[in-house]
């Protein structure tokens, strides 16, 4: 209506689609956001905590969280609105008191390992005031100068010194600038040693490759007496709620109860028998509704990356192709038209996301049980250097863990494999 009456230039389903909105740090928080808001700020103003560690699973808010602190340190007290904190509001603003007198002009920055989401936050950080795209910097900008206060977002996909290809060499380098071991050191600990204080978002689901740090070095930073934790439960992101996340855990370890079939009110969640079916119901959603993207594991080999008029994806009749572009490719033209990754999609919000299991998950009958065939897994670097089974299976389950928790409105699914579609039949609606 705004929009007809020329006050507004956009309509809201738009705004609520765009990145400006979805990294906004000008949202209502939820209790336990709000919770863990007042005890970061307690432990910024606390000389005995060193590091932070606040953990949430896919969905529970993390980088807006991030993104709110970030702007709060950055706002002057006599700007603060803060009424919508209530019986917050006092506490908050004698934090932001100690803070300021603590740190006048901070110096800070943003963390994102992945490069893709991290180009996503700087522009959204271009239109936030008070703050800068310089603000959000790569793992390696560490090395340039010392910071008072490092958030780190998506802290699992911090690296350590394995299949890192051309990086090696930079790695290397930065270890030896800080005097640390190349081999017993990562990404973590040059967060810890450039910052006075390390706040790190973490999620130990979302660690989908062996360049990955190590768990232990979050296990160390947690059983460190000068660290202080948070943890976040509220689900955001999937309009299904907690009860989804905790039935796509169950759904990959074979745990959910015998005749159990999910459903949730106002969340599409749905099996497809055949791939044409959810290539086109996806399409159908993007028109309507914009961000509704295709997704799959990588069990497809990248030809068009060299060939761009060669298909990678090739299913029943359909032939799709994989991500033309690796940063910001939800966003970019024509991605409703190809098969995003998780190196594209991991950090990002869709309304509907529509998921591919590939050939490299299937089920055995005989077992009961998920399995993995290697051989048609087809990241290199997501799987060199992987000597356990069970390792690699670990990783694939948190890429399609992840995969499964981005669609918003709704999440639709279609499984090259006949036996692991039989298996999901149990416990996925079918569609139509």
């Amino acid at each position: 209506k705004l929009v007809e009456l020329n006050i507004a230039e956009k309509p809201i389903e738009k705004i609520h689609n765009s990145d400006i909105f979805k990294y906004s740090p000008y949202k209502s928080l939820s209790p336990d956001q709000i919770e863990s808001l007042v005890g970061i700020l307690d432990a910024l103003v606390d000389n005995k905590v060193k590091t932070l560690l606040v953990e949430g699973e896919a969905g529970t808010g993390k980088s807006v969280l991030a993104i709110f602190l970030f702007k709060l340190l950055h706002s002057n007290l006599d700007e603060l609105e803060l009424g919508d904190f209530l019986e917050e509001e006092m506490i908050l603003r004698e934090y932001l008191i100690k803070f300021k007198k603590k740190y006048p002009e901070p110096r800070m920055a943003l963390v994102v390992p992945m490069a893709s989401f991290r180009s996503t936050l700087k522009r959204a950080f271009r239109n936030i005031a008070g703050l800068s795209p310089k603000m959000v910097i790569g793992p390696a900008e560490l090395s340039q100068q010392d910071y008072d206060i490092v958030l780190v977002d998506e802290s699992h996909r911090l690296r350590k010194r394995k299949n890192l290809g051309s990086y090696f060499g930079r790695f290397d380098q930065i270890c030896e600038q800080f005097n640390l071991d190349r081999h017993a050191h990562s990404e973590v600990d040059w967060v810890c040693h450039r910052s006075k204080k390390a706040v790190f978002f973490y999620d130990p689901k979302q660690s989908i490759k062996p360049s990955d740090a190590n768990s232990g070095d979050f296990q160390r930073i947690r059983a460190d007496i000068n660290t202080k934790e948070q943890k976040l439960v509220s689900q955001f992101r999937v309009n299904a709620g907690g009860s989804y996340a905790e039935f796509i855990s169950d759904l990959l370890n074979v745990t959910v109860d015998e005749g159990h079939v999910f459903h949730s009110p106002g969340y599409e969640f749905a099996l497809f028998e055949n791939i044409d079916g959810l290539v086109q119901a996806i399409r159908a959603h993007d028109q309507d509704h914009g961000l509704a993207r295709l997704v799959a594991g990588y069990s497809w080999p990248w030809l068009s990356q060299k060939d761009p008029e060669a298909f990678d994806i090739q299913i029943e009749n359909t032939q799709l192709r994989w991500n033309s572009n690796t940063k910001d490719w939800i966003n970019s033209e024509g991605s409703i038209n190809e098969v995003g990754c998780i190196h594209t999609t991991q950090g990002y919000d869709l309304n509907y996301a529509g998921v591919i299991f590939g050939r490299e998950i299937d089920f055995d009958p005989a077992s009961e049980s998920i399995v993995i065939h290697r051989n048609l897994y087809h990241d290199r670097n997501g799987r060199a250097g992987i000597e356990e089974p069970d390792d690699l299976k670990r990783y694939i389950f948190n890429i399609y863990q992840t995969l499964l928790m981005r669609g918003i409105r709704g999440t639709l699914v279609y499984a090259v494999n006949p036996e692991l579609r039989s298996y999901l039949k149990r416990h996925i609606p079918r569609a139509g």
